[in-house]
């Protein structure tokens, strides 16, 4: 495991285990998450949700007016790809493969910790997606915060 800030480098084994960092499997309440949806993500990346978070997307989702095209389009790319997975006692989740495909996942993944979820990426498509972009990180740091 190689640690990079809020990110870890792990591999992948032939049946689409990956390793979930322990200080990740955890509430704040130290209660063991052991169910996960995995499911596509953006920008080429595979999402992790605990069950608690992904209920809460439900909630939001819920929450659209489905009667918008791009609403169901969203909705039905996001549900159809999502999958349960239980985490095992070496605290792996399985990833599907058609998922590891979709995100050309081989044999190193890159975890990224977010706010509601874990990314999974190929190590080669996030740091193309960090150098790629018309903006610095100031200049999006300024609109968002402006």
């Amino acid at each position: 495991m190689t640690f990079l800030n809020n990110s870890y480098r792990y591999s992948v084994d032939h049946k689409g285990r990956v390793n979930l960092p322990a200080k990740y499997r955890k509430t704040n309440s130290s209660t063991l998450y052991d169910t996960y949806m995995v499911t596509v993500g953006l920008e080429g990346c595979l999402a992790v949700y605990p069950m608690d978070e992904w209920e809460r997307l439900l909630e939001r989702l819920r929450n659209l007016h489905s009667n918008k095209k791009d609403i169901r389009r969203y909705q039905r790319f996001l549900f159809s790809n999502a999958s349960e997975s239980k985490l095992d006692k070496q605290g792996r989740i399985i990833v599907p493969q058609e998922l590891l495909e979709y995100a050309k996942i081989k044999k190193e993944i890159l975890i990224v910790r977010m706010i509601d979820r874990l990314e999974l990426w190929n190590p080669d498509t996030f740091q193309d997606y960090v150098k790629s972009g018309d903006k610095t990180i100031e200049e999006i740091v300024e609109e968002i915060e402006g």
